[in-house]
């Protein structure tokens, strides 16, 4: 069936959506709280955004269109990485507000700022897929923080929206304390993805943070082996240098 038809009426339809978020969240500036936007220019322009000259396959700042030495000896599943900002400072404040605070109104100005950044990259992707929680975390979260990036990013690219191709395993312990093995290991095999949904498919992946990359990988893997023709990755913010 051609969906490409009902885009518009989903966009007004979420347009509503947002807007009756923001009777619970009135919309104030996350940095300085200066009200009607979520950020400002003056908060905007003095927080620190990605380099735009990263590794072709994890966005770490490199040359553009170069391979970093870790990516040249162990090459992750993704085809491609990139973050619109670093976790700190006004984004870190960002993240935690959608995350922890429950202003998943925050969502869709977060994801309007990462639109030019995967315009840009060049991706071809056939589908739009959130990283998930676990069933555990969802029940005392109330909600994927990871939705609220993905749904509009999904329809911006005019691509199926597939919330539910990606599924966790198990609960893993919570990551913000974990060295990068630990990470590792932590969620190693902790996803699975739906063959009939993925098979053929070029996937973008989303997510709030990018840090050691372990889940991300992991998340790849399973959509990999679940038979998808290709994975790349987007994130509002990732732990690093400019």
């Amino acid at each position: 069936m051609d969906t490409a038809r009902y885009y518009p009426l989903l966009e007004k339809i979420d347009q509503v959506s947002w807007q009756a978020l923001n009777w619970f969240f009135p919309t104030a500036c996350v940095g300085c709280g200066k009200e009607g936007i979520s950020f400002c220019p003056e908060c905007l322009g003095q927080a620190p955004r990605q380099s735009l000259d990263v590794c072709a396959l994890c966005g770490d700042p490199l040359p553009k269109g170069r391979v970093c030495p870790a990516c040249a000896r162990n090459k992750p599943t993704y085809r491609g990485l990139r973050a619109y900002g670093l976790y700190d400072s006004l984004f870190k404040e960002a993240v935690h507000q959608l995350k922890y605070h429950r202003n998943t109104a925050l969502g869709l100005p977060m994801s309007q700022l990462m639109w030019p950044m995967i315009d840009t990259a060049g991706w071809v992707v056939d589908a739009v897929v959130p990283i998930p929680l676990g069933a555990e975390k969802l029940r005392q979260r109330g909600y994927n923080q990871a939705h609220f990036l993905a749904r509009p990013i999904a329809l911006h690219l005019r691509k199926p929206y597939l919330p539910n191709v990606l599924i966790r395993l198990r609960e893993v312990t919570t990551q913000t304390q974990l060295t990068a093995e630990q990470r590792e290991a932590n969620v190693r095999g902790a996803f699975l993805a739906d063959p009939k949904l993925v098979l053929g498919k070029k996937i973008l992946l989303v997510d709030d943070v990018f840090t050691t990359g372990a889940t991300m990988r992991s998340a790849s893997e399973a959509l990999i082996q679940a038979g998808a023709a290709g994975v790349y990755a987007a994130t509002f913010a990732k732990a690093g240098k400019a």
